[in-house]
């Protein structure tokens, strides 16, 4: 999978020494263990949540979704700074 060219960009400013491509990989892989990692924890706070704060656990839900789109859509990951 190709690196964006911002990524490129800050490898290079950060004068690391990695091929694009393949840190660009290992992020993505950092970041999907990440999300599997939160889900994991996440899942049974927010089963007790729903009990005890109804209110709360549905803020958490939709922030994790806004998030996560934003993390899974390229074109709006890049607009990040």
């Amino acid at each position: 999978m190709s690196a964006p060219s911002w990524f490129a960009r800050a490898l290079d400013d950060g004068a690391v020494r990695l091929e694009p491509a393949a840190a660009w990989t290992a992020t993505l892989a950092g970041v999907g263990l990440l999300a599997m990692t939160g889900a994991m924890v996440g899942g049974p706070v927010l089963s007790l949540l729903q009990d005890s704060d109804p209110p709360l656990a549905r803020d958490i839900v939709t922030s994790r979704e806004a998030i996560w789109s934003l993390l899974a859509d390229p074109a709006k990951f890049a607009t990040l700074s």
